[in-house]
């Protein structure tokens, strides 16, 4: 049977969009002034900052054949962090003060084929970005999709909203499991199941076989986390700055991101860039009747960056998401066609406005 080239496009794309594997996120409660930290490791540090609009329709990926698509019409805007392109985000925090972050997971199986319409797991990021505004919602979510990839190591996610409240989502044995509020006593993950980490970190025993030193980085961070305190003589995006540069891992981190929810402002630094960069979500226009904006993560920028954007395009894309895939051990599997469709993607969505 003739495979069609759709199909055999996303055969490809789940295949082989890796996850990251020795990354860290937390949270701390500054006065109730929530401040979120993310270190992002990975071999290639090629990405998209991408400002995501209001009121675009999209659909869904899937590989999956006769699968009901999933199409939605986004509620808000979002700030993303993308290393494969846009729509596909490792992470990033929309114009109600939600931040969503995905860490790679071995033990990952996600749900069983069943009546939910599939989505992409990196573009579930984009999904919850673009319709919620609490973890609840994310958490409510799960009885409308499913994340569907096949193969490869899955992600488990960190998600906390304006409130300050967090939830680690995961999905082992093919159900989805939810650690929040009082199952949740330290807001922190790294690359081991949340249960786990926080056995470890309750016994501080930390495992001969510590892959990517996951366990290691849980106790450190939740450690620093756990004596936090709004009296910290350092603010605590700095703080959060230190906690990031005290766990980071060879592997190496590329990214490292802070988000002041209550400012909804975004702070980031990078391997190839260590000057602190910074902008303010609500500074930027979030109607799609105006052009998608874009920023190299990597661009020679300090400071307030917030007039750096420049207008999106697919070229730029393109170029991009093949950095990406060819600066790793990707190359091998993307052929220009291949590539030229999963940059072709945005062009799928429109604005409703």
């Amino acid at each position: 049977m003739k495979i069609s080239i759709f199909i055999l496009f996303w055969f490809f794309l789940f295949l082989a969009i890796p996850s990251a594997n020795a990354c860290t996120t937390f949270c701390l409660n500054h006065d109730d002034r929530p401040v979120f930290g993310r270190n992002f490791d990975w071999q290639s540090g090629y990405g998209l900052i991408i400002i995501n609009k209001r009121n675009v329709t999209k659909t869904a990926t899937s590989a999956q054949r006769k699968a009901l698509p999933l199409t939605w019409t986004s509620k808000f805007g979002s700030a993303t962090f993308n290393l494969f392109g846009r729509e596909f985000p490792m992470g990033g925090m929309n114009e109600k003060g939600l931040v969503v972050e995905s860490m790679g997971l071995e033990a990952t199986q996600y749900p069983l084929k069943d009546q939910r319409p599939p989505i992409d797991e990196n573009q579930w990021i984009q999904y919850q970005l673009d319709n919620c505004a609490t973890i609840n919602q994310v958490i409510e979510n799960d009885a409308h999709l499913r994340i569907y990839k096949p193969w490869g190591m899955g992600l488990h996610f960190m998600v906390c909203d304006s409130s300050g409240d967090c939830a680690v989502i995961e999905f082992l044995g093919n159900e989805q499991v939810v650690h929040t509020k009082k199952n949740m006593p330290i807001k922190a993950l790294t690359n081991n199941s949340y249960a786990h980490s926080l056995e470890s970190w309750t016994t501080k025993t930390i495992p001969q076989e510590d892959k990517y030193q996951s366990i290691e980085r849980f106790i450190l961070t939740a450690d620093q986390v756990k004596k936090y305190t709004p009296k910290s003589r350092c603010s605590p995006v700095q703080y959060s700055f230190d906690v990031l540069k005290s766990v980071e891992h060879s592997y190496p981190t590329q990214w490292t991101i802070v988000y002041d929810v209550a400012e909804l402002a975004i702070y980031f630094k990078t391997l190839s860039n260590q000057n602190i960069r910074y902008f303010r979500l609500d500074s930027l226009d979030l109607s799609c009747k105006t052009p998608v904006k874009i920023m190299d993560v990597n661009a020679p920028y300090a400071g307030n960056v917030v007039e750096r954007f420049q207008n999106y395009t697919y070229k730029i894309n393109r170029k991009f998401i093949q950095d990406a895939y060819w600066s790793s051990f990707l190359v091998s599997l993307f052929p220009h066609h291949i590539l030229d469709s999963i940059a072709h993607y945005p062009e799928t969505t429109f604005c409703k406005e």
